[in-house]
């Protein structure tokens, strides 16, 4: 017990001894053996090195604190002095803050910074300042600093600023960026006098060397660089529906200066650097409490991507202005101000319609109207500090780019897809200065080798070199002042590709993105968009298949026929004036003119007629407007510098052309405002199928005709122009007529099969399971009903006016000479007018006077040499038809039934002079003409095994059809009134030879037919020849004199007195159908009643006048002799009493 006790005081005095500041005993003392020692031994031996093990605990307590607590402690202290002394509306907070001397680094962690505006919060970041590199002196106006060395050097991680209230404040405060000086007190506009100028100038001189005295940190700095690990923008709060961000990652920013452009200014701030993965999207607010509207086309990640690269590089300069002095009054080069963005691989745009409308309610709430008179800005005086005119912005590509527009229909998603090469640009000058008429903002761009598609199956839109645009925005001092629109659209080395659905996508575009909301007078803007389109060497190509078949596969040798018009100068100009709130109508001109143009077709490769052509144009030789004699391919197509798909290499076949086409479309209609909300008034419903007709969306019995016509004139000239006649030109005509303006305007994909589901019948016993019945599949469908608005019906009315100039047709042909030309056709003037209204269309062609002349190389002798060249005359062809329209029965949104045709040819005087080969000459390609048109081993196969009836269904859907017994719903070309009414005024045709001349004269030749030619369903015609006469002459062989006027002689003749025919037969196609061609006449004829012959007691047709046509048919009534009439006329049935 006294051991211990002892050996206790010794362990006491031991560690005292260790702990005075007097004790030499700082020497560890080496440990115990671990074999045989125990703990006391231990604990002896720390008691002895107790100092040492101290020191050493507190080391790794002040390293502790040092590497982990202490820079905390110190952004502590700094937040809370930071925010009582400097901060008064907001917060500032930083979590760590530390400074190394040696190496000049600053470090700090988790930075934020918040007040009523904005929000700026860093994870963490450094500044590196080099103080061992040496100071030289440099004069910041005159000497270049790009090149200096890195002095100050900034890393952030983690930086996120977020803007969310209004950005307008920020212009009203003064200029103060990079440390410069604000703007000095400006002087009234009232005179002042030398001293005070002179004064002035002084002081503006000594401000501009305060200012360079200020600046010399940029000698110390002459360099900063910044680096940021990752960024963010963003601008939007709960207010609005979508945030704008703007994020990008691996960052590299330079920021130095340099002289100045102009000698008046102080220097030029430069800021240039890179970045990679750049995204600006629109992302969708979080806590948004109001409705939304509409949904976004494409959501990639958070939101819609605006834009999207991989790298960019950035340069922004900005310029010191100066101050104005007495040699700087007249200087026109202003400080600039701009930036400039290059963007490099993987960079995608998105826009469209509803990026707009977020656009608009982001500019709305950052920037809102103030609905004042905008001050003038007036030039700066002397003394008074240079400005800024405006802020220039260039983005540009160095690699390809896409674009996409994107918009919406009927919650689908459809797409303009433009790709970009490299070298596209785009720039835009933003005003930073009003004048006395306002501002102005310029947009110029262009897209280097532009392609264009849809989303559609059919995917090419436009191909082109250059895509150049020009829009020039001028808006007045006042916020609701007329602002003027300019947009130039100019385009180089241009193919386009037009199909009717083109026509569809872009009006739902257009839908899409015009305003939505309510017309308030509050708000209206008066403006007017004034739009030029040029293109320069240009090829139209327009799709002719018929049943608008498409082959949508790409490539050039697709089976599509195709009609290209081509040209060197295309201009398209027209404004948009929307100058009045509301107004009852609008007037829009659309001018259009075409330089150079030639027309091709193309046909391909399984059609027979491609041989053909092909030998035709091969072995032909046209005679041009020189008479002199030149092969097809040398005439036609030659003029052409630039080629791209229409060339001959492709199998494309040139056979029209015209050194000038003039268009004037002339658009006068009706507006549809929005008359009030349209999305509360959606209902969901299943489209009636069976039982009676009814049409979702409208009201019973409304007529359309109370409503006035949007009106459209049409007017159409072209100069001289030459054309080939071939017969599939004529042919695809007709087919392009089809899918643009008639049934088939939607078009099918090739490859499809299109007998599925909905075409399949199926078997289904009837009530009393005694047989199975077809029926067809019942298929419901949701669609919107929306209030019925009858604008949406209003008629539509169109005038059209064509005129053709001094026209040269050639009858092309294989020629086995050289030096034998194609008949030629000259035409003087041709005239077409059409005007088509809700209830007809009444069309007229004129001909003026025709030659057709032909020349053979056949050897003669003496005076029959001049039977080489033989020709045709037509004095006049006049041709008028006349449509007649009902909207019974039929959905409005349908287009009105055509139950009534009517046709009027009138033949001029037809003579000549030619001989049996000039004949051959134009019997050959004539045939070959109607050959083309009418074959019918060409035909393609209807998409539809059914037609559309008289209530534009297909015939199996309609429910009038009875499927049982095979009786449906007829087809309207099958039923309508037709009538066709041909007269010749008279015909003195010779057909000579060297010693012999054969005569046919004949006065006049009247045809009538109509297939309601006698009663019920009886096809008929009525035939009027009167006094044909063949006459035969042959030659008295010349005496003596060769200049002696030849001779004939009669002699022989055969004369013919009139020649009336009149038959008919019936038709026996109507028994199929559910209601006689008759009855249909007598419905759909009711209301207008003109088909006279079903509602009159005359036992005539309208072969004899008895209908209406172009007025009241005198000339109808009128046609033959009163007492000639058909003998058939007097046992027509009388109508029947309904």
């Amino acid at each position: 017990m006294k051991n211990s006790e002892d050996k206790g005081k010794d362990i006491v005095n031991i560690l005292l001894e260790q702990l005075s500041s007097n004790s030499t005993a700082r020497s560890i003392v080496e440990p115990p053996q671990i074999e045989g020692s125990t703990f006391d031994d231990w604990l002896y031996f720390f008691i002895q090195n107790a100092f040492i093990f101290f020191v050493w605990i507190l080391s790794m307590v002040w390293v502790c604190y040092v590497v982990f607590y202490n820079s905390r402690l110190t952004g502590f202290i700094i937040t809370k002095i930071v925010n009582y002394l400097f901060i008064k509306n907001g917060y500032f907070k930083i979590g760590s803050f530390s400074f190394a001397a040696i190496s000049g680094k600053i470090m700090f962690r988790d930075l934020v910074y918040i007040n009523d505006d904005y929000s700026i919060r860093i994870q963490d970041g450094w500044m590196v300042f080099c103080y061992w590199i040496p100071y030289e002196y440099r004069d910041a106006k005159t000497e270049d600093l790009s090149n200096s060395d890195v002095r100050l050097l900034i890393y952030l991680d983690g930086l996120k600023t977020k803007r969310y209230c209004e950005l307008e404040k920020l212009f009203n405060l003064p200029s103060k960026i990079f440390d410069e000086s604000p703007t000095v007190d400006t002087v009234d506009g009232s005179k002042k006098n030398e001293k005070e100028t002179r004064e002035k100038i002084l002081k503006s001189m000594n401000q501009t060397r305060n200012e360079l005295k200020q600046s010399i940190w940029r000698d110390l700095i002459p360099m900063i660089k910044i680096e940021i690990s990752s960024g963010r923008f963003i601008f939007g709060n709960h207010l609005i529906p979508s945030t704008l961000s703007i994020s990008f990652e691996d960052s590299q920013f330079h920021y130095t200066s340099q002289p100045a452009a102009s000698q008046y200014d102080l220097l030029t701030h430069i800021l240039k650097g890179k970045a990679e993965n750049l995204q600006v999207m629109l992302i969708p607010s979080v806590k948004y409490s109001g409705s939304i509207t509409d949904e976004p086309p494409r959501i990639m990640g958070d939101g819609f991507n605006v834009f999207r690269t991989n790298k960019i590089e950035i340069y922004y300069y900005q310029d010191v202005p100066g101050f104005v002095t007495e040699q700087a009054v007249d200087e026109t080069d202003n400080p600039v101000w701009g930036m400039v963005v290059k963007c490099g691989k993987g960079t995608d745009f998105s826009y469209g319609p509803w990026a707009d409308r977020q656009r608009g309610y982001l500019y709305s709430f950052f920037f809102p109207a103030n609905y004042q008179l905008m001050p003038v800005d007036e030039k700066p005086k002397i003394g008074e500090r240079r400005r800024f005119e405006s802020f220039d912005i260039r983005l540009s590509t160095l690699h390809e780019a896409k674009i996409d527009i994107l918009f919406a229909k009927n919650n689908e998603t459809h797409a303009l897809h433009i790709n970009a090469m490299p070298g596209s640009y785009l720039e835009v000058t933003i005003p930073w200065v009003c004048n006395t008429n306002g501002y102005s903002t310029h947009i110029l761009g262009q897209i280097l080798h532009l392609d264009a598609t849809t989303s559609l199956q059919f995917r090419p839109l436009i191909q082109s070199e250059t895509f150049e645009f020009d829009v020039k925005i001028f808006f007045p001092r006042l916020w609701n002042g007329h602002q003027e629109w300019l947009c130039k659209i100019t385009a180089c080395k241009a193919t386009v590709n037009l199909i009717f659905a083109h026509k569809i996508f872009i009006q739902d575009l257009i839908d899409d993105w015009s305003d939505k909301d309510r017309p308030d007078i509050l708000k209206f803007i008066p403006y007017t968009w004034k739009i030029s389109i040029v293109i320069k060497d240009f090829e139209l190509l327009v799709l002719a298949n018929q049943y608008n078949w498409i082959d949508c596969s790409t490539g050039l040798n697709d089976e599509n026929c195709k009609i290209a018009v081509c040209g060197e100068h295309f201009d398209l100009a027209f404004d948009l004036p929307f100058v009045e709130f509301l107004p009852p109508k609008l007037m829009i001109k659309i001018w259009i003119q075409g330089e150079c143009l030639e027309g091709a077709f193309y046909i391909p490769e399984s059609s027979m007629n491609r041989d053909i052509i092909e030998l035709i144009q091969r072995f032909s030789n046209i005679n041009d407007r020189n008479e002199s004699c030149n092969e097809y391919l040398a005439y036609f197509g030659h003029k052409r510098k630039w080629k791209s798909v229409v060339s001959h290499g492709n199998h494309w076949y040139d056979c029209m052309n015209a050194p000038i086409v003039a268009l004037s479309i002339t658009y006068d209609f009706w507006p549809m405002p929005i008359l009030g909300d349209q999305s509360n008034a959606k209902q969901t419903i299943a489209s009636h199928r069976k039982g009676n007709i009814k049409f979702v969306d409208e009201i019973e019995d409304f007529d359309v005709t109370i409503l006035p016509s949007d009106v459209m004139t049409i007017e159409l000239e072209i100069g001289p122009s030459n054309i080939a006649l071939f017969g599939v030109l004529f042919r695809f005509l007709w087919n392009i007529k089809e899918n643009y303006l008639g049934e088939w305007q939607s078009f099918s994909e090739m490859g499809v099969n299109f007998f599925d589901d909905k075409y399949v019948t199926k078997k289904r016993n009837d009530s009393d399971n005694k047989k199975d019945k077809l029926s067809m599949m019942e298929i419901e469908i949701e669609e919107p009903r929306r209030t019925f608005d009858p604008r949406v019906y209003r008629p539509f009315e169109v005038i059209v006016s064509v005129t053709l100039h001094e026209i040269h047709g050639h009858l092309v042909q294989c020629l086995s000479d050289p030096k034998h030309y194609c008949p030629l056709v000259y035409v003087e003037k041709l005239c077409f007018e059409l005007r088509k209204t809700y209830l007809e269309t009444k069309l007229q062609l004129i001909i003026s006077p025709a030659v057709i002349q032909i020349v053979d190389r056949i050897e003669r002798v003496d005076f029959a040499q001049s039977l080489e060249e033989g020709f045709l005359t037509l004095s006049s062809l006049q041709f008028r038809g006349h449509a007649m329209f009902s909207g019974l029965d039929r959905p409005l949104q349908s287009e009105t039934l055509e139950y009534a045709w009517l046709v009027d040819v009138k033949v001029g005087e037809i003579g000549g002079r030619i001989t049996l080969d000039q004949l051959m000459q134009v019997i050959v390609p004539f045939e070959t003409f109607l050959l083309q048109i009418f074959q019918l081993d060409l035909d393609l196969q209807s998409p539809n095994p059914f037609y559309k009836c008289l209530h534009d269904r297909l015939q199996n859907e309609c429910p009038e059809s009875d499927l049982l017994i095979s009786r449906y719903c007829p087809y309207p070309e099958d039923v309508k009134y037709r009538l066709v009414r041909v007269d010749f005024d008279s015909i003195d045709l010779f057909l000579i030879e060297s010693n012999v001349t054969v005569n046919l004269s004949n006065p006049s030749i009247k045809l009538a037919t109509c297939n309601v030619h006698v009663g019920k369903q009886f096809d008929g015609f009525t035939l009027l020849v009167s006094d044909l006469m063949i006459r035969q002459f042959v030659s008295l062989l010349p005496m003596k004199e060769l200049g002696r006027t030849h001779e004939w002689a009669e002699i022989g003749s055969i004369s013919m007195g009139t020649i009336f025919l009149d038959s008919a037969i019936e038709s026996s196609e109507m028994d199929n159908y559910t209601i006689s061609q008759r009855e249909f006449l007598l419905k759909h004829d009711a209301k207008t009643k003109r088909l006279w012959f079903l509602w009159n007691d005359l036992a005539k047709c309208g072969c004899v006048g008895n209908c209406a046509f172009f007025g009241c048919n005198f000339d109808g009534q009128n046609f033959f002799n009163k007492d000639r009439q058909s003998p058939m006329n007097k046992n027509r049935m009388k109508p029947q009493s309904e």
